[in-house]
């Protein structure tokens, strides 16, 4: 199987898994555009304080 059809069933899972459980953290279904922008959302979060970790130990 070709990395790139792996990385988008990984995103299609994630995508699904987000769209899960905040749907139920917000009573209602969320769209994919929002899970999308939960998403990029937490791993900027991730990336932020991997950064802080680095720096500031």
């Amino acid at each position: 199987m070709g990395q790139d059809k792996v990385d988008r069933q990984v995103k299609g899972r994630n995508l699904d898994n987000t769209i899960a459980q905040w749907s139920a953290f917000y009573g209602r279904p969320i769209t994919p555009d929002e899970a999308k922008e939960i998403l990029d959302n937490v791993i900027a979060l991730e990336l932020l304080l991997r950064k802080l970790r680095k720096k500031y130990g």
